[in-house]
């Protein structure tokens, strides 16, 4: 079955003092073939807590360009894949789109310290969503 993705971007731009970037945003969506929830019609989805500007805030404060992949011309997109939990908990599924150099860990890192979200809504009831968080990493 296909994925019905409901896309909201959070883009973030950030010029570091070693001229590197990030880039990040957000795409949350069903998907009945990796066990969330079966496609449905939600209120709301998932959110940062604070909304975009505080997302942004946050990656642009925690997020690092890993030393040995700037070392070794590294660049790329690493795909976190979370579950917002109906208690708004972030829980980890997987990690895609390898780079290298300490991209994955760094990525990782960074959404693992994010605070809880506010979780999907279907008809005002709290419910579990998965969210693709794409980071790129690039240097320039």
């Amino acid at each position: 079955m296909k994925n019905l993705i409901l896309t909201f971007f959070a883009s973030v731009g950030i010029s570091m003092a070693q001229n590197h970037s990030f880039r990040a945003q957000l795409q949350p969506f069903f998907a009945d073939s990796v066990g969330a929830l079966p496609i449905v019609r939600q209120s709301r989805p998932p959110l940062f807590s604070g909304g975009e500007e505080a997302f942004q805030a946050f990656v642009i404060q925690n997020a690092h360009f890993p030393e040995r992949a700037y070392r070794e011309g590294l660049e790329g997109t690493v795909y976190v894949e979370v579950y917002v939990l109906p208690t708004g908990r972030l829980q980890l599924i997987s990690v895609k789109g390898r780079v290298g150099g300490g991209c994955e860990e760094e990525a990782v890192r960074v959404v693992s310290l994010m605070p809880s979200w506010l979780p999907a809504l279907r008809e005002s009831e709290p419910m579990r969503c998965k969210v693709r968080i794409p980071i790129t990493f690039k240097w320039h």
